[in-house]
């Protein structure tokens, strides 16, 4: 658990502009729905997972297109990263990184086969808690989820789960990205659905200028 005293901001986000070409297979049960504990920490959602049978922590992050593995980890999971590609992290800059190919991912008894992962540092963005890296979009958009913050739980299933309420239409882009129409004042804006981003809202400066102005509102620098 985070000590109170340590507080820590999550920057690191991965967007890769390319399509994934074989995207991973998930193989569960026809009408299977498979239940998984998670943690909840600072407002992000970590759970367990096996990387080539290693079990490890792993932040749950549909902000990361593909899943993400730290070195020691890798290590341990036999995975090997050969090919390097350049992202763009969350700062907007292009970065390079390391591309390997995962044989398979395990969630509780559902398998996801043959999909790619990046290598990164997790305690540059993850000081406090370590995790052994990210659970990614290209993952996540293969089943369904349901998720009981009450409860801490996950449900995972192929099939759409029918609930009560109010259903938006997620279009996800070519990067695994999923992304919302969002209103302020009547004012549309293409939101991307983030997991591990832990605010209620980030809008980009040159529009948040025209919608927010004559609003109340704070500035703050540096780091809390």
């Amino acid at each position: 658990m985070i000590k109170k005293n340590c507080s820590f901001f999550l920057i690191f986000l991965i967007t890769v502009c390319q399509v994934l070409a074989h995207p991973p297979k998930a193989a569960i049960e026809k009408n299977e729905i498979i239940k998984i504990p998670f943690e909840y920490v600072e407002g992000l959602i970590v759970i367990k997972a096996k990387v080539n049978g290693i079990e490890g922590r792993f932040l749950f992050d549909n902000g990361a297109s593909y899943s993400c593995l730290n070195k020691d980890f890798a290590k341990k999971s036999r995975v090997s990263f050969r090919q390097r590609t350049t992202i763009t992290d969350g700062n907007n800059k292009r970065v390079g990184i390391l591309k390997g190919s995962v044989k398979k991912i395990e969630i509780d008894k559902a398998i996801f086969s043959k999909t790619i992962a990046y290598l990164i540092d997790t305690k540059r963005f993850f000081p406090c808690d370590p995790v052994d890296g990210i659970i990614g979009a290209s993952i996540i958009n293969a089943v369904n989820w349901k998720i009981d913050f009450e409860k801490q739980q996950m449900l995972l299933s192929l099939k759409p789960f029918e609930e009560e309420g109010q259903k938006l239409k997620i279009k996800i882009s070519s990067n695994n990205s999923s992304f919302i129409n969002f209103n302020i004042d009547r004012q549309p804006i293409r939101t991307k659905v983030d997991f591990g981003f832990k605010g209620e809202l980030k809008i980009l400066k040159n529009r948040g200028f025209s919608l927010l102005r004559n609003k109340k509102s704070e500035k703050a620098i540096g780091i809390s």
